[in-house]
């Protein structure tokens, strides 16, 4: 296998492979404690904490135990957090801990990987981690299952990595850290761009409705203007002609639904009337292991003519025709209005927070007085929209080609050699 994997790179200097299990003083698990999400107790990393590559104090869990039960599981300055269980494309997503936030502590679905510092640079492992050389070694060895794949400890204790002397380790360190703090600085720059460009959206909602107009107009409960059903999410596939394919919450991003990633599921035929999507519809996240993602929502436009259904962790409405049109039901729950509830609409159930669905179906909906009038609101939002859209777009494309640049820079340091030049 080494001999193969070998040939993907030509490395140009001279170096030794090891494996990562003899390069390292410590491959393990994190801590099971139940986790909570209130803030309460110690700070423990999650999946959700490394999602972007870097430590996110902002997305940590937390455990309400005794410290001493889990004093073991402290994080130290240099340890690496990697993703061995997680999507395809997210498997061996990996960051590294540089003592902030203080005091973390390794949490479950994470694997800890301490090294050697004496002959191996933590930050030089975290970009050979990286590197297409391992995402193909993860993409060979992967367990695969529906949505969800996995390493084991014994693949990851056999990834071979290219060790030089500790002073070219680091100077290689140097330089690519130097050139992906320029990327992050153009990457934050466009982020920026995107959230002006968020919230000159949600300021066009907002003043369509808190105007006086919409203030006078009768208001009917989202229960009473739409048909909703949960979704499901059947069982494992078998090939078969009833296996169908199924929108997930993860499908639902930046107010759109992105036709990636679907899942497909075998679902008796009883239920697809009921369970498959039309245009028009409006799919809800309703289950999420994050607040933010937890009532957000997208109205369905096929990208193809294949039949779509929904999971189980969503809610699907379909607006009542001669009530309600289903673009002024969706730009309604868009709004900063609408979206200021969802907050309180949270319950969490083991590790998930959950949509309170009464609640959220229980809210009250501004109706113009006839289907003619909510059109008008619905042209007129389109249009203040379409300049803004373009922006979007632009800055998202762009965003897309600087995110690209971190695996270009580490593809000519591992491939090319060219930082091993300097």
């Amino acid at each position: 296998m080494w001999t193969k994997l070998k040939g993907i790179y030509a490395i140009k200097t001279k170096g030794l492979w090891e494996k990562l299990g003899n390069l390292a003083t410590s491959i393990k698990n994190g801590t099971p404690a139940r986790q909570n999400f209130e803030r309460r107790g110690f700070r423990v990393a999650r999946i959700e904490t490394i999602s972007k590559g870097i430590v996110d104090p902002e997305k940590v869990g937390w455990v309400d135990s005794p410290v001493e039960e889990f004093q073991n599981y402290k994080l130290c300055d240099g340890d690496i957090l990697f993703s061995h269980i997680n999507s395809l494309e997210k498997l061996g997503n990996c960051a590294i801990y540089e003592g902030a936030p203080e005091n973390l502590y390794h949490g479950v679905n994470l694997l800890l990987i301490k090294v050697n510092q004496r002959i191996l640079e933590p930050y030089y492992l975290l970009c050979w981690l990286r590197s297409d050389y391992c995402k193909g070694y993860y993409l060979e060895n992967a367990r695969r299952a529906i949505g969800q794949a996995s390493l084991n400890q014994k693949d990851i204790r056999e990834i071979p990595v290219f060790i030089l002397p500790l002073s070219v380790q680091k100077k290689i360190s140097s330089k690519i850290k130097a050139l992906l703090q320029d990327v992050e600085k153009a990457g934050a720059a466009c982020e920026r761009q995107l959230e002006a460009a968020r919230a000159l959206k949600a300021a066009y909602l907002r003043q369509v409705f808190d105007s006086e107009k919409v203030k006078k107009w009768d208001k009917k409960r989202l229960s009473e203007v739409c048909d909703y059903q949960p979704g499901i999410w059947g069982e494992e596939p078998d090939g078969s002609s009833q296996c169908q394919l199924i929108l997930r919450s993860n499908n639902i991003r930046d107010r759109k639904i992105i036709f990636d990633d679907v899942a497909v599921r075998k679902v008796e035929r009883k239920y697809l009337a009921s369970k498959a999507l039309i245009p028009g519809d409006i799919l809800v996240a309703t289950s999420s292991g994050s607040k933010e993602m937890v009532g957000k929502s997208a109205i369905f436009i096929p990208a193809d003519e294949k039949t779509y259904l929904f999971s189980n962790f969503t809610l699907r409405l379909r607006a009542i025709p001669n009530l309600v049109n289903p673009f002024y039901l969706y730009f309604y729950l868009q709004s900063p209005q609408a979206r200021r509830l969802l907050g309180v609409m949270q319950d969490t159930t083991t590790g998930l927070r959950n949509l309170n669905r009464k609640e959220f179906l229980g809210q009250l909906i501004p109706l113009p007085p006839s289907l003619g009038e909510q059109q008008k609101v619905v042209a007129e939002i389109k249009e203040r929209l379409v300049e803004v859209e373009k922006l979007y777009t632009a800055t998202q494309s762009q965003l897309e080609a600087i995110s690209a640049l971190p695996q270009a820079i580490l593809r000519r340091a591992f491939e090319e050699g060219v930082c091993l030049e300097c």
